[in-house]
């Protein structure tokens, strides 16, 4: 796929909960990660699409999980004024000293 993208990623993207949750029933890879180091988690963290990422995290999907560039989903929600998304994030006791510079070293 483009630049490493699986499916569970551009559903994710994309908000489709029950395409989502029915890749992850037949096994797809909830901490797969595009070249670039970009997670499913982190592109529904990026759009807003909190019951996906509800269910994500659910399957195990890491919270903190950086890009190459060093930016994690509570980055990216908060970059775009997300709060539904940042709360979902903060209950999940993310490190809010992350910063790209951090996650790069």
């Amino acid at each position: 796929t483009p630049e490493g993208f699986a499916l569970l990623m551009i559903a994710a993207e994309d908000g489709h909960l029950a395409i989502v949750e029915e890749l992850l029933e037949h096994g797809a890879d909830v901490t797969a990660q595009t070249d670039k180091g970009v997670t499913a988690l982190m592109l529904a963290a990026a759009k807003g699409n909190a019951a996906v990422l509800k269910r994500l995290l659910a399957q195990g999907g890491d919270p903190q999980a950086p890009t190459n560039v060093g930016t994690t989903p509570l980055m990216a929600a908060a970059a775009g004024g997300l709060v539904v998304v940042v709360k979902i994030l903060l209950s999940r006791h993310v490190d809010l000293d992350a910063s790209e510079e951090s996650a790069r070293a």
